[in-house]
């Protein structure tokens, strides 16, 4: 499953110490926009917990940073 979904990512996807970086670095304005489409804080706490574990479940790895 993982070969399928890595044929599907693009040349230029962003490597998982990126994507950590970039989020806690905008955290509170995703929190406040999610606050803005969703109905309560709940949701938006679940929301972006869903949103930092997302490259780990997508198969980003360490390797895939280095090669």
């Amino acid at each position: 499953m993982n070969d399928d979904f890595n044929e599907l990512q693009p040349e230029s996807a962003l490597p998982e110490a990126d994507f950590i970086r970039l989020f806690a670095r905008h955290e509170l304005e995703l929190r406040n926009y999610a606050r803005l489409i969703l109905p309560d804080w709940s949701y938006v706490d679940d929301a972006l917990q869903d949103a930092s574990v997302t490259p780990s479940v997508f198969g980003f790895t360490k390797a895939q940073q280095e090669g």
